[in-house]
């Protein structure tokens, strides 16, 4: 009996305590889900093009949503599927791309781009 009531007492302190930090928090310091950093499977339905100097743009597929995806070529680590560096001319319309960046969901748009693998060139 004596053990049942110490669970119940930690698990009752556990709550409070969880509640307090969740209420020290500022609503500016909250994040949003819609922007996250991760990797996007897809493929290539505008192959890149030139925005600016090593800027550039292309869209990918991913589901039945368009992404579109901007880079810089100077920043970022274009590779085959083997890992071997690759020219941005050689990604091509209907290549399976793997995108590693700042995903937007609610934009649809990939930007800061640090890595773009694509597994169609040999």
């Amino acid at each position: 009996m004596k053990q049942k009531l110490m669970r119940i007492a930690a698990a009752s302190s556990l709550i409070v305590v969880m509640g307090l930090g969740a209420s020290i928090i500022p609503a500016s310091a909250k994040t949003t889900h819609a922007t996250s950093k991760k990797t996007t499977l897809g493929k290539v339905t505008i192959a890149p093009t030139v925005v600016t100097g090593t800027q550039y743009t292309m869209t990918i597929k991913k589901g039945n949503k368009n992404y579109v995806v901007s880079f810089d070529t100077a920043n970022v680590t274009l590779v085959d599927h083997k890992g071997v560096s690759l020219a941005v001319d050689k990604i091509a319309k209907g290549n399976k791309i793997q995108v590693k960046g700042s995903v937007d969901t609610s934009s649809k748009k990939i930007t800061k781009v640090s890595k773009v693998k694509d597994d169609s060139v040999n």
